[in-house]
């Protein structure tokens, strides 16, 4: 992938540092325990990131009006662990072999995958912030399908080199989300997939202003204009927690977005799909991002 090379300073050294020796850590001790120390990890987030904590709240608040305040709370809550856990298994990426994945995951729709993969056609993948969102790195490959992921580059480049390396792992790439409308059209073009996260705030001239969870939210309309042009399948896939340390995959029909009746409408679409997955185990979603920047 072709980057723009970023200037390292200091401050990235030493937050590289922390960060490579934590994923070496949590690498070499077994999943169980890296899991045990995940969840802690999430609380105490919970109590120091007080900012993260009241967007969080306030979100939760929005998004689910009929719910007392303790079960809110409680959902916050459990949304730090989510996220910390998320991170846990994404060191641990290149670690889920196909029998740890036999063991651990129950997937639902599995005959839309093997059918999309027999069809050799190129394909979108949809997915949210929600569960273990990364699972599509190692899990799609194992189908047939060579999967570029659509991302966003984070502040420190040497992490953000880090985790996309992790996410190149099974033969795939990373496209950058800023510049990357050559390579998904390339991609598709190829007959392979494209992987894609369409629940996070746009900017205004890549998006359209639409509601979810009944408050209007910018969401981008990139992927969409390109899956209603050329008529690409889209098959929403979410990969949630479940106990015991397992996951459960849900892979839904494949659809097909209807170039007739605008983008917005295939926008609200989109965002019923995501929503409804959300509602599925709220305490998932990553509630801290502030996704109706909109409304400001």
């Amino acid at each position: 992938m072709n980057q723009k090379k970023q200037k390292i300073k200091l401050n990235h050294k030493i937050e590289y540092f922390v960060f490579f020796f934590f994923a070496i850590f949590i690498r070499l001790i077994p999943r169980s325990l890296a899991y045990w120390f995940g969840r802690r990890t999430g609380s105490l987030a919970y109590i120091i990131l007080k900012s993260r904590k009241h967007i969080a709240l306030d979100n939760l608040r929005f998004a689910f009006p009929e719910k007392e305040t303790s079960e809110i709370k409680l959902l916050c809550k459990e949304c730090f662990k989510n996220l910390t856990l998320s991170m846990i298994d994404m060191f641990r990426l290149d670690l889920y072999s196909e029998k740890l994945c036999k063991e651990i995951m129950e997937i639902e729709g599995e005959e839309f995958l093997r059918k999309a993969s027999s069809e050799k056609d190129g394909i979108i993948f949809l997915t949210a912030h929600i569960g273990f969102w990364e699972a599509g790195v190692f899990l799609f490959p194992r189908y047939g399908f060579k999967t570029n992921f659509v991302a966003k580059k984070i502040k420190n480049p040497l992490i953000s080199e880090y985790i996309f390396e992790k996410r190149k792992m099974y033969d795939g790439d990373v496209i950058d989300k800023k510049n990357g409308l050559k390579k998904i059209l390339k991609t598709l073009k190829n007959n392979d997939a494209i992987g894609v996260l369409l629940d996070q705030h746009a900017h205004t001239a890549e998006s359209v202003t639409i509601d979810f969870f009944g408050r209007p939210a910018n969401t981008s309309i990139g992927v969409i204009q390109i899956a209603s042009k050329k008529q690409v399948p889209i098959i929403p896939v979410f990969c949630y927690r479940i106990p015991k340390n397992r996951f459960k995959v849900i892979v839904h029909k494949p659809i097909y977005l209807n170039s007739k009746v605008g983008l917005e409408k295939n926008a609200e679409e989109i965002n019923e799909i995501i929503e409804n997955a959300i509602k599925e185990y709220p305490s998932q979603w990553m509630w801290i991002h502030k996704r109706w920047r909109a409304l400001n």
